[in-house]
C-alpha cells in the first residue's frame, strides 16, 4: 500500500517516486457512442500504449480510459513519476495527441 506524501494534500497515492491517480465520471445520456469512438481513437494513437515511448508527457507510465456499466460510466486511471504538481505542469504544457 502507498504512503501518503507530506505537505499539501494531493489526489492519488504515491509509492516511492511513482504516483497514481484515478477519476470516475458519469457519461451523459446520448453521448455514449461518441465517447466510445473518442476513447478508441485515443487508444489507437501512436504513443498511447506502454512501450511506444512517444508520449509527450514522459513522466506517464500508463493512462487508461475504461467505459463500463453499459457505457454509462468512465474511468480514467494513470500512474506517473514524480509529484502531482510536476505532472499537472507537464500535462498543461505538453498536450497529449488525440
Amino acid at each position: 500500500m502507498g504512503t501518503p506524501s507530506t505537505g499539501t494534500p494531493r489526489p492519488g497515492v504515491r509509492v516511492g517516486s511513482v504516483s497514481e491517480f484515478s477519476l470516475f465520471f458519469r457519461v451523459r445520456p446520448g453521448h455514449e457512442r461518441d465517447l466510445r469512438k473518442a476513447v478508441e481513437a485515443l487508444q489507437s494513437s501512436p504513443g498511447y500504449r506502454p512501450g511506444d515511448y512517444d508520449m509527450p508527457i514522459a513522466s506517464i507510465h500508463e493512462a487508461r480510459f475504461v467505459l463500463f456499466d453499459g457505457d454509462t460510466r468512465l474511468l480514467f486511471a494513470t500512474s506517473f513519476d514524480g509529484s502531482w504538481d510536476a505532472y499537472m505542469e507537464d500535462f498543461a504544457s505538453k498536450r497529449p495527441r488525440g
